[in-house]
C-alpha cells in the first residue's frame, strides 16, 4: 500500500454535498503529507473541481489536483453508501471516491496514477468488489488484487 495507506481509506463516508465531500477528502489526505495543510489540499481540490466535475460516472469520482510543495502523489479512498451529488457526467450520485494531490512538476507519474485508478474503477468486477467491501482492509485487498501498486 505504497500509494494508499489504510489510514487513508474511509468506508463510512456520508457527506451531505460536494463541498463537504472535498473537505472530508482533504482531511483524509492531510496526514500523509507534511508540506500541505488540510485547507491547502481543499483549495487544490476545489480549484480543479471548479474547472469541471471529476465525477466520471458509474458512481465514481476522482478529485485531484497538483501542487509544487509535495514530492510524490498522496492518495485516499472513500466509499459512500447513500451517494453524493457530485455533478457526475451521468448525473448519478457518487459512491466511490479516489482523491489525489500530486507533484506539479511530474505530469507523467501523475497521469500514470490517475490511469491506474481509472483502470481499476472501469473494471466491473473490481468496482462491484469495492461497492461490497465493508472496511479498509477489504478495500485494500480489492485494490491490491487488481493492481500491485496499491
Amino acid at each position: 500500500m505504497d500509494l494508499l495507506p489504510r489510514r487513508a481509506i474511509l468506508t463510512d463516508f456520508e457527506p451531505p454535498d460536494k463541498i463537504a465531500a472535498l473537505k472530508k477528502l482533504s482531511e483524509l489526505l492531510a496526514p500523509h503529507t507534511s508540506s500541505l495543510s488540510q485547507d491547502e489540499i481543499f483549495r487544490i481540490l476545489l480549484e480543479r473541481e471548479n474547472l469541471g466535475s471529476t465525477g466520471v460516472g458509474r458512481g465514481i469520482a476522482i478529485p485531484h489536483g497538483r501542487c509544487k510543495n509535495i514530492r510524490r502523489p498522496v492518495l485516499c479512498f472513500a466509499k459512500s453508501t447513500k451517494g453524493v451529488d457530485f455533478g457526475a457526467s451521468d448525473g448519478k450520485p457518487v459512491h466511490l471516491f479516489f482523491a489525489m494531490v500530486a507533484p506539479e512538476n511530474n505530469s507523467t507519474a501523475n497521469i500514470k496514477v490517475l490511469a491506474k485508478m481509472a483502470e481499476i474503477l472501469k473494471n466491473p468486477t473490481a468496482r462491484d468488489a469495492l461497492f461490497e467491501a465493508h472496511n479498509a482492509d477489504e478495500i485494500a485487498e480489492v485494490l491490491s488484487r487488481y493492481d500491485s501498486d496499491f
